[in-house]
């Protein structure tokens, strides 16, 4: 085989392996313990993915799923 037919075989799939690494690893970080939210000043929520996704009449709040834990019932 001729070094060009390699290169023209190996470099693309090297490409799409760094890709859909990258791909993972970014969506992968996603903390899914929290809940992303735009607030209006009127108390309207709206789910978001990221805060960047407000609007400029809204405000970005975001907590957790998962509470503390409160004392236990004997």
């Amino acid at each position: 085989m001729k070094r060009s037919n390699v290169l023209v075989i190996v470099l693309p799939l090297i490409l799409a392996i760094v890709l859909i690494g990258g791909a993972t690893w970014v969506f992968s970080s996603r903390d899914a313990n929290l809940v992303q939210t735009c607030v209006k000043d009127g108390g309207d929520l709206r789910v978001v993915n990221a805060a960047d996704e407000c609007k400029g009449n809204e405000a970005a709040v975001e907590w957790n799923v998962v509470g503390l834990d409160g004392p236990r019932d004997p």
